[in-house]
């Protein structure tokens, strides 16, 4: 097995299932800080990656390097092609999302079918957000890119469904999976149902020919696999802030659109500023 190390933590190459009772001593640590589980088999299963010691700084990195070696670890430095920026912005759009999670847990919802729904959604949409910004540390930015699409159409589905929809269009979705309205549709009965301008109806125009083109590998997502003549990625700085921004908001948005339906509007409010602790909307309340 090998490791890289630099400022932001450690990767480690080959990291797979292992036994319980071997190896043990100071990897069997490493694995327990980096939050492996133990099967009933027996089996240390690492269920995350291990660029997650990135986003939490798990591991400050000479502990790491004195672990690894102790280990008998071949060890190796690394740069990280993240810049000092990137790297905070993402873990600003992990810590909103971490912060909106207890607040959804402390409160309780009727079981009705539209609320159930709802839940559905805002549970795979935190779930895809987690996956970008976790196939981002792993440099796998084509991967996280195409999940931009699912995440802004199930944010209009969901935004859509939980006020605007009617009893038989929601049932027509519960009994047949069939949404009738396209993406237009919804984000013209979204936007005064919100009282939000033309806000989700402008998004839409804006934003879908390019989402479309990276979740089904259009030219968008073609050209950036190559730099010059290499098989390289050319994912730019500004273009990975600007998905993770939108990711982040989008899932942020049904959580406090949610909660405003629910009756919970101090939730809301909260989950509402936590949209302006990462992104454009943080830097112009530092500036």
């Amino acid at each position: 097995m090998e490791a890289w190390v630099n400022d932001n933590g450690i990767r480690l190459n080959g990291l797979g299932p292992f036994q319980a009772s071997s190896p043990k001593g100071t990897l069997e640590g490493i694995l327990d800080k980096l939050k492996a589980r133990t099967l009933q088999n027996g089996k240390r299963v690492y269920l995350e990656t291990a660029d997650v010691a990135l986003i939490y700084h798990t591991i400050p990195s000479a502990d790491a390097v004195k672990i690894l070696q102790a280990s008998g670890i071949e060890t190796h430095y690394s740069q990280t092609p993240m810049t000092p920026k990137l790297r905070e912005h993402m873990v600003q759009c992990e810590t909103a999302m971490q912060s909106a999670k207890p607040i959804l847990g402390k409160l309780f919802f009727p079981d009705d079918y539209r609320t159930s729904v709802v839940i559905g959604f805002i549970s795979i949409l935190v779930e895809h957000q987690e996956a970008y910004l976790l196939l981002v540390m792993r440099e796998m930015y084509g991967s996280a890119f195409a999940l931009g699409r699912p995440i802004v159409e199930g944010m209009y589905r969901a935004l859509w469904l939980n006020v605007c929809a009617t009893e038989d269009e929601l049932n027509r979705f519960i009994q047949k999976d069939d949404i009738k309205q396209t993406l237009a549709e919804l984000a013209e009965a979204i936007d005064p149902a919100h009282n939000t301008d033309d806000f989700f109806q402008n998004f839409k125009k804006r934003a879908w020919s390019a989402l479309n083109s990276y979740t089904h590998t259009g030219m968008l997502q073609i050209g950036r696999r190559f730099t010059k003549h290499e098989v390289t990625n050319s994912y730019s700085e500004g273009e990975i802030y600007e998905m993770s921004t939108v990711v982040t908001t989008c899932v942020l948005l049904v959580i406090s659109r949610f909660l405003a339906k629910q009756g919970h509007p101090d939730d809301a409010k909260a989950i509402d500023s936590l949209i302006e602790s990462y992104g454009p909307a943080a830097q112009s309340t530092e500036a």
